[in-house]
């Protein structure tokens, strides 16, 4: 039986039960009237006593039968909801270790940025699954602990299916760990990449100044070039502690086993 059908099953159980209650003050006024019988006639009261508690036993057994058929499918009901739940969950599992397991590599600092936070937000995402995580090992694991279960198939398969869960759940964190790392890297690189460019262009601009032979032929030019190579230098002081920053950035970076050191 599907979880629908256990669920109308309640529902027909539930009407049962405003049906008893129903009879329940038929049978309270039954025994009050039996009371009021027995004033009246009290030959009869042995008989009157006997045919109404066969009927308060046969109501009792019906009272109890109710209440064990409506154990049962709630607790059928639980099951097919937790089934139904750890197939879900089993999806979004999958679905997640795949988008995780991408081998994209950023070749932009834009498209760094953007990968890493896509990146972060699937970590959000796997936080929030944490507690039905939780809450799931810990009904499946209850469930096929009794006793009475150990040899049963279906919950031999079903400890399987938990075992699986945990393995997988624990490898997606694994996985996005490694993919974080990498990550990281590659933005570091990106960062890197871009301050290197720009070292390369002050360089290049400083070799250009550097390499003109203007020799000044009169005071004024002599004057002129000596303020534009003081200029030159107040500039290039500048320009020393960027690209020292950038030598240690690459240092820094190779300290911590960048996976592309040896090129950056």
């Amino acid at each position: 039986m599907d979880l629908t059908g256990v669920m109308t099953l309640q529902r027909r159980l539930s009407g049962m039960e405003r049906d008893l209650a129903a009879i329940q003050a038929k049978l309270t006024a039954l025994e009050s009237e039996a009371d009021a019988i027995e004033g009246d006639h009290p030959e009869e009261a042995a008989l009157i006593r006997e045919r109404v508690a066969q009927i308060q036993v046969i109501w009792e057994q019906l009272t109890q039968m109710l209440k064990e058929r409506d154990s049962k499918l709630e607790e059928a009901g639980d099951l097919h909801r937790f089934l139904r739940d750890l197939d879900h969950f089993q999806a979004w599992l999958t679905k997640t270790q795949t988008d995780v397991a991408s081998e994209d590599t950023p070749t932009s600092l834009p498209e760094a940025e953007k990968l890493l936070n896509q990146h972060q937000s699937i970590r959000e995402e796997i936080d929030n699954y944490t507690e039905d995580y939780t809450k799931m090992m810990e009904y499946g694991e209850g469930l096929t602990s009794e006793p009475t279960q150990t040899e049963d198939p279906q919950y031999m398969f079903l400890r399987e299916r938990l075992r699986a869960l945990k393995d997988g759940w624990e490898e997606l964190h694994q996985m996005w760990e490694n993919r974080q790392v990498l990550l990281s890297q590659s933005l570091d690189q990106q960062l890197f990449n871009r301050d290197a460019r720009q070292a390369e262009v002050l360089l290049s601009q400083q070799e250009h100044v550097l390499s003109k032979d203007d020799t000044p032929v009169n005071l004024e030019q002599a004057e002129n070039q000596l303020k534009r190579h003081e200029a030159f230098l107040t500039t290039m002081e500048a320009n020393d502690e960027k690209i020292n920053t950038i030598v240690q950035v690459s240092d820094q970076l190779a300290e911590k086993q960048h996976f592309d050191s040896d090129k950056i």
